[in-house]
């Protein structure tokens, strides 16, 4: 009985879609932007672990729907990395870390993946590892996370959230660990390209904020 309902479930919604001469294709396209703008604007004002949470279980249901697409998934392993930077002390950051990692393994091997946003991505789950504890990880991660941005860099020059991370990452290293980039360059080439950027559902658009936490070659604090 529950699978003759089922059918005509869905024979009963071809049947609207079609008298409303619109396909399932583009039904599906106009759910899929509006579901993400929505998921989109929770997350952008998402303040706590709940909410960045809450975002993340909208993600999925997206990604379960539209499984072809990569940026729901990029954005689930990024509200659990953002999670840990939010509570860096939380018993659950282990489990959040864990599948941030499985979800960009699995976006490293998807061929419609931006693979610069990914690397920029995995750069920033090892310094979340690095937060929770920096003494014990800092030293096993680092080079991880310097590896993975300019990676992305490589793949992209003009990216900004790489230029923009790994400057910020890089000013909490030892000098002798630094490399030899320009800050203040750099950070007038991401902002820059911070500013070029439309917020959309198509591309990841995050990070200019850390500009306002690295210091110029000069010293002082860059104000936006």
């Amino acid at each position: 009985m529950k699978t003759i309902k089922k059918y005509t479930s869905i024979v009963l919604l071809f049947v609207l879609l079609n008298s409303l001469n619109i396909n399932a294709k583009e039904f599906s396209d106009s759910l899929y932007q509006h579901s993400m703008n929505q998921a989109l604007s929770k997350l952008d004002t998402a303040k706590t672990v709940a909410e960045i949470q809450e975002s993340k279980v909208l993600f999925e249901r997206i990604s379960h729907i539209k499984s072809s697409e990569w940026i729901p998934i990029y954005y689930i392993a990024y509200c659990n990395i953002n999670s840990v930077y939010n509570d860096s002390k939380s018993k659950r950051n282990q489990a959040f870390l864990e599948e941030a990692k499985k979800y960009i393994d699995k976006l490293k091997k998807n061929k419609k993946a931006n693979l610069s946003e990914i690397y920029t991505l995995e750069a920033y789950y090892y310094m979340a590892i690095i937060s929770m504890d920096p003494e014990a990880n800092g030293q096993k991660y680092f080079s991880n996370v310097v590896s993975s941005y300019e990676k992305a860099m490589e793949l992209d020059p003009n990216n900004p959230r790489p230029i923009c991370l790994l400057a910020f990452f890089e000013q909490q290293l030892p000098p002798f660990l630094r490399s030899k980039r320009n800050t203040t360059e750099e950070l007038e080439k991401a902002r820059s390209l911070f500013e070029q950027e439309t917020k959309n559902i198509s591309a990841p658009y995050w990070g200019e904020m850390y500009l306002n936490y690295i210091k110029t070659d000069k010293g002082e604090k860059e104000i936006q």
